[in-house]
Formats: structure tokens, sequence, C-alpha cells
């Protein structure tokens, strides 16, 4: 597993766990915004069980480094293609064009909300019902979701910027409760469970923030519900970790060492969140869900940038103990 894997769909709709870099960690993918590396074929019957890769491929776009990746199918021609978050600048694609191998970065701008723009996040889902996958964000520096349609073709249409602020009567020249300010990340879900993605958006504070954003179907968002959990807030995943068959959400609360879940109802609303501590890990930057057990429950695992001088206890895995019986997870 990555350091920091959060799941994005590949073509045929499955998630799957993709790189991004954290703060205080140098991520892996600045001055080759990606690498490609191909699982090679064993060579005997007595290493079939051992893990092995080719080459590493490096990919360049040109820009000032790169900051998160997805894989999914932007042109429906069966072939994965790659999304790189380009921190100051905006998305940059690269076909896939069969064999692992890909074609030329086409860049793609963020919209300007602010004097310069960071991105930290992508997440490949159709977001309009079309049939076509598009493109999820946010903007740390202006405080924004992003979103770019595709048409099928591999191309991407103008960034748009759905705002997370202000909800109507909320002060935003303060770190008020209502305010989502430098969002960290973006995760997708179906938590009003109406057959449309919407998305939620983490960020930090004292208490951190998290913007709950119900899509229209049409790549377009109602007004963010912003809730508030833990402390400094770097990351989001989406599973149901409750068995009750609605979407959960599971956020990194870096300033309090935790992770804290938020379960959802069904409707689009979270109950209170519930805190669980990482048993002397500390500094939780990035979160992920699946099954590690076996047990039919989805479990929580996370990357840890722990300030000690040997870096001990980088990750932790929390096994779910819920009572309720499992079902498939709403993700």
């Amino acid at each position: 597993m990555s350091r920091s894997p959060h799941r994005h769909l590949t073509p045929d709709g499955r998630p799957v766990a993709v790189t991004r870099g954290r703060p205080g960690r140098v991520p892996t993918l600045v001055f080759a915004v990606a690498t490609v590396v191909l699982v090679s074929s064993p060579a005997s019957a007595s290493v079939a069980d051992t893990t092995s890769f080719g080459t590493a491929v490096n990919l360049d776009d040109n820009g000032r480094g790169s900051s998160a990746v997805a894989i999914g199918d932007l042109n429906n021609d069966g072939t994965p293609d790659l999304v790189t978050a380009i921190r100051g600048e905006g998305l940059g694609v690269f076909l896939g064009s069969g064999g692992g191998s890909f074609g030329a970065v086409t860049k793609y701008a963020a919209p300007r909300t602010a004097s310069s723009s960071f991105l930290r996040s992508a997440v490949i889902r159709d977001v309009n019902g079309d049939g076509r996958m598009d493109v999820i964000s946010q903007d740390s520096r202006g405080n924004v979701a992003l979103v770019w349609l595709g048409d099928g073709s591999g191309a991407l249409g103008s960034g748009t910027a759905v705002q997370l602020n202000p909800r109507p009567g909320c002060d935003t020249t303060g770190d008020n409760p209502c305010v989502a300010r430098f969002p960290t990340d973006v995760a997708v879900g179906d938590f009003d469970e109406d057959g449309k993605p919407d998305a939620v958006i983490v960020a930090p504070g004292s208490p951190g923030r998290v913007a709950v954003l119900l899509g229209d179907g049409a790549g377009g968002f109602g007004t963010a519900s912003v809730l508030s959990a833990g402390a400094n807030l770097n990351s989001a995943s989406v599973s149901d970790l409750n068995g009750d068959g609605h979407a959960d959400l599971v956020v990194s609360s870096a300033n309090s060492d935790e992770v804290v879940v938020l379960e959802g109802d069904g409707t689009g609303a979270f109950g209170s969140p519930l805190a669980f501590g990482l048993n002397g890990g500390s500094n939780p930057q990035a979160t992920a869900t699946a099954d590690l057990d076996g047990d039919g429950r989805p479990d929580v695992a996370t990357a840890n940038s722990n300030s000690s001088a040997t870096f001990v206890k980088d990750a932790s895995v929390l096994l779910n103990t819920t009572n309720r019986p499992p079902t498939a997870a709403n993700e």
C-alpha cells in the first residue's frame, strides 16, 4: 500500500488507492509529476508470490510539482488514464495508450479565486450523470472546491469553482465554525442517497471543518453545510463503517492524534463526531478504509507524520469492532 492511499475509480467503477503528498513529508511526485511502475511476470515458480516491478517510467508536465494522482478512463476507450493535481496550476491529464504507456500531458488551469492556487487532491467521478468521467479537486488558497467536466474524449472543460463559504449570516472574517478555510482534501459519496454524487471537503482549524456539498446530478452542488470535528483535518474517506447501509465519513485529525468518524443518516446529514485515538501514532495525514481482517467490516488505516527522530508508528490500523451486522459499503 502506498504511503497515503485514497479511494478513486478505475474504468469499471471500482475504487483504487492513489498516492498524494502531505505537508512535512516531501511528495514523491515533484520533478517528474507521475511515476508509473509496471508489474513484471515472475521469473520462475519459486518467486511467483514475490512482488516485483519493472523500471519506473517517469512522466513530465513541466509544472511545479504534483500533490495527487488519480486513475480513471476519461476517454472511454477502456484504457486507464492518469490525472495529476499540479499544486500551483491545475490538472495534468495523461491519456493512456495501452501497455502501461501514456501520451503527452494536457494541462487544465484551475479557476483563480485568489492571488494563487494550491491543489492537493484529485478524484475522478461522473458528477453530472452523462456517463463521462469528470474531475473534482480543491484549492487550499481560494477556499473552493473545483470541478472539471469531461466530454468523453479525454478532454476537460474549463474548471468551475464551488464556494465553501459563506452560509447566510456567516462571518467569514475569522475562524468561525461556519467557515471552511484552506481546504486540504476532497472525497466523494452519495450521502443523501439520491443517486447523485456528493462531495465533502475537509479543512484545518480548531475545531476542524467538514464542508458537505450535495450534488444536483448536473455537475453543480448546493450550498455547503459546514460541520465541526477534530482539529486540523487533513483527509477524508467514505465508507459504511457502522453497517447501517448509509455512507459515513472518517477524517484524520492531526492536532488531536485521532481519526474522527461522522456517521451518515442517508439524508445528507451526519451525527456527532466520534473520536478514536491512534495508540501512540501522531499527526495523521491521510486515511484509507478497507476490510483488513476479513470480517466484512471496513477498517481504517492512517499515514502518520510523527515528529520523533526515529519516525516510529508511521501508520496506524484500527480494526472495526462495530456490533451491527456489516452491509455493502455505500461509496
